[in-house]
């Protein structure tokens, strides 16, 4: 089964809106996971790393258990701040993962990326990510 955040991930104008409306005290009270990564690939497409690293921390705060799919875009956010040893720690526990999420393709389509988690975090425990812009104007 596949995993889609087509709907998670909107245009540049919709992430514009939404990152105007949130602000970092109000994401501390979201306990809905996808409403977190939502937000996160928002914060992500108007280059607000820092806030947008909060938001995927927070999403594995409110799971039951680890999210590969929130370490993935931490350790993004990291590689894009420079704090590449904690990048690559992260990018190594989605490795070390043997759950389903890890194993299942993830889809955000308008970054136009597609990656089984645990795959892809191997390459990016090699080499650095690099921001992909999104598709999307909306």
């Amino acid at each position: 089964m596949d995993i889609t955040f087509a709907d998670s991930a909107g245009g540049r104008k919709s992430n514009e809106k939404i990152v105007a409306f949130y602000s970092k005290q109000q994401m501390e009270n979201i306990s809905e996971g996808w409403i977190l990564f939502k937000l996160g690939l928002a914060l992500y497409d108007l280059k607000i790393y820092e806030e947008a690293l909060f938001a995927f921390r927070r999403i594995n705060e409110v799971a039951e258990s680890q999210d590969a799919d929130a370490l993935i875009w931490q350790g993004h956010m990291l590689d894009l701040l420079g704090r590449r040893d904690e990048a690559i720690a992260v990018y190594q526990q989605v490795v070390e993962m043997n759950t389903r999420d890890a194993n299942t393709t993830t889809t955000v389509d308008s970054f136009g990326l597609e990656y089984v988690p645990r795959e892809y975090a191997k390459e990016r425990v090699k080499s650095t990510f690099k921001r992909i812009e999104n598709r999307r104007e909306e």
